[in-house]
């Protein structure tokens, strides 16, 4: 078992019987027997959670989105496609997915952003179209003339004084994923 444990950990084991083996207090501490005793002093901790790397990275990543953001005149944006036009301020959602549901009536669970809700790939006025992007975003259908899908949305637009809006924006069948009717 021990041997083992020591090639999936990439060690080396020293073998000893740890039945004629005692401490001073009369145990045996077994970790001592794992390692050689050359390498107590380099031990390795396995610790749950994300490496050193993925820290550094993780954090890189957010400065980089802190200063993107800085350089963006007024708008926090998940697609950034389309111009968005301010129809009422938002204090009540915040966020893409609860807006759609409850303009909507759609009450069934469609994730994140709508992607894992997706049903249809018509769009249809009153539905639910989920826009492709890194993140997906969950919007209103207001009307379809042709390619053109005209709607409405939640945490698209955002005052760098935190005032979120609702925003109406055009775009083609080409910018969403689907639709949820």
């Amino acid at each position: 078992m021990i041997f083992l444990l020591a090639i999936l950990l990439g060690i080396q084991v020293e073998t000893k019987d740890l039945g004629k083996i005692k401490e001073d207090n009369g145990g045996i501490q077994f970790s001592v027997y794992i390692l050689h005793s050359d390498s107590n002093n380099d031990r390795v901790a396995i610790l749950p959670g994300d490496s050193n790397w993925q820290i550094a990275e993780n954090e890189a990543k957010a400065r980089r989105d802190r200063e993107r953001l800085s350089t963006i005149n007024q708008t926090i944006s998940y697609t950034g496609k389309g111009t968005p036009k301010k129809i009422e301020k938002d204090e009540t959602f915040k966020d893409c997915v609860a807006y759609a549901k409850a303009k909507t009536g759609i009450s069934k669970r469609i994730g994140n952003g709508g992607r894992s809700g997706v049903n249809a790939y018509e769009p249809r006025v009153g539905a639910i179209g989920v826009e492709a992007g890194r993140v997906p975003h969950a919007v209103v259908v207001m009307s379809v003339d042709g390619e053109n899908i005209t709607f409405w949305e939640a945490n698209y637009l955002v005052d760098k004084d935190g005032t979120h809006w609702i925003t109406e924006r055009t775009l083609t069948r080409a910018d969403f994923l689907g639709f949820i009717i």
